[in-house]
């Protein structure tokens, strides 16, 4: 367990130590009080017993003695006192013997148990009764482990994931780039035409090899490094007019028309470039994946719970299992569509990550061939 999920555990557990010393020391208390009940009931039953014995069983005893070797019932008889005294001191060391091996039992099952806390399989951990409220803790801080080690795991994943990713799609436009610039310099006699369509190819390339450079920089800084938000009062209703505007030759390019529904005056307090960064995302999004000649649509409201916004296209039906997976790193709803066609499956995971960081929270919902991206933000972040 590294340090971080032990100071994350130290904080939200924190009251686990005064709840132990409470627990110890009402076990103490009831420790202290049998043994001192048992040793008070030994003695109230030696001294029974010796009244018995000067009593009813005085004759018995006298003749069992009298039976013996008279050495032996001279020794009995002087030292009675002795006898007794010793009779006594061991019924109490029996007493107190006991009472250590049950308390050293109740140490060894707790000690176990707490040793089970650091196990890494599901089991529960079980303490004596005595300390149940601690058992319950315990359980919990152990899944609470369990859960922030999976996490860390599969972060580690995700990010071996991007060195994974990074090498493959990186090497196809860079192929490409190799080789066209090859051929302009094997083939001495290459026409001029030719020369400038390699050549046009090779820096579209390079472009679009610039590109996906940006874009895995971008999530490995989201992803490695802590990001601060420079908060401002934003207009979304500019803000969004303004993104849409920059977009009209694209929209134009694809032959679909962009429809906005935005209530005016809609203020926030975010980031704005990061938050612009959102919405650019979500629009080439939509514009990767809508069918030409259909509309995109965003929508925006205001209500007492914060700004709700909808960004909605119609193109290829997603099953119940891809929609969930839209927000994943490097994840493409078309399987045909490649790094070198498409983008990295980045845009919906950075818009996630500042969402998020900003309060605020993004969904996916399908309807058939048309699929919605829901935002909520709070009035106050």
């Amino acid at each position: 367990m590294n340090n971080r999920v032990i100071r994350s555990l130290s904080r939200q557990y924190g009251e686990w130590g005064i709840k132990l010393k409470n627990s110890l020391r009402r076990f103490k208390i009831r420790l202290f009080l049998e043994l001192s009940l048992q040793i008070i009931g030994a003695i109230v039953l030696l001294l029974f017993g010796l009244k018995l014995a000067d009593g009813i069983l005085n004759d018995f005893i006298a003749n069992f003695l009298s039976s013996l070797d008279n050495g032996l019932y001279r020794f009995c008889v002087r030292n009675k006192e002795a006898l007794l005294l010793i009779i006594a001191s061991g019924t109490i060391m029996v007493v107190i013997y006991f009472t250590i091996r049950k308390t050293s039992n109740y140490l060894e099952q707790m000690i176990t148990s707490i040793n089970q806390v650091f196990n890494k399989d599901e089991g529960l951990v079980v303490l004596p009764t005595d300390f149940k409220e601690i058992e319950n803790q315990l359980n919990s801080i152990k899944f609470e482990t369990l859960r922030s080690e999976q996490a860390q795991q599969q972060e580690q994943q995700k990010r071996d994931d991007l060195v994974v990713y990074l090498a493959h799609d990186l090497k196809t436009p860079l192929t490409s780039i190799i080789g066209y610039l090859s051929l302009l310099n094997d083939e001495k006699e290459i026409s001029e035409e030719l020369r400038e369509k390699y050549t046009q190819i090779a820096l579209e390339k390079s472009y679009r090899l610039e590109s996906l450079i940006n874009e895995f920089f971008d999530i490995t800084r989201f992803a490695l490094q802590k990001q601060t938000l420079n908060k401002e009062a934003v207009n979304l209703s500019i803000m969004l007019q303004q993104l849409t505007d920059e977009f009209y030759p694209l929209f134009e390019e694809r032959q679909v028309e962009c429809k906005l529904q935005l209530q005016e005056g809609v203020m926030i307090n975010a980031d704005a470039d990061k938050l612009a960064r959102v919405f650019d995302n979500l629009l080439r999004n939509a514009l990767a994946y809508c069918d030409s000649g259909t509309d995109i649509e965003i929508t925006m409201r205001e209500n007492n719970d914060g700004v709700e916004l909808m960004f909605a296209n119609i193109g290829p039906q997603l099953s119940e299992d891809q929609i969930p997976m839209l927000f994943e790193k490097f994840y493409r709803a078309d399987p045909s569509r490649s790094a070198s066609t498409g983008g990295a499956g980045l845009g919906l995971a950075i818009a996630r990550d500042i969402v998020e960081m900003h309060g605020g929270t993004i969904r996916a919902v399908g309807i058939g061939k048309r699929i919605e991206f829901h935002l909520h933000f709070n009035k106050r972040q």
